[in-house]
């Protein structure tokens, strides 16, 4: 899961413990890949603070796996 949603500063990312290797991306409104990071713990915080305010979508994928959850960033 990712919370919160709607956001000035940071979002948390927890995930399934059973997860081998997943990873993060960040795309922009317009599908522009902006961040990219292996997660490396169950719960880990990602700072969105010099991301410009709009509307980014947030994916999480392991090999066949992959979930979006769309997030706003405001300030």
């Amino acid at each position: 899961s990712i919370f919160p949603t709607v956001t000035s500063s940071f979002i948390n990312i927890q995930i399934n413990e059973s997860f081998q290797n997943p990873e993060l991306k960040i795309h922009d409104a317009i599908g522009k890949l902006i961040f990219q990071t292996a997660i490396k713990s169950k719960n880990q915080k990602i700072d969105l603070t010099t991301f410009s305010n709009g509307f980014y979508y947030v994916s999480v994928s392991e090999d066949t796996f992959s979930k979006t959850f769309k997030v706003i960033k405001t300030d």
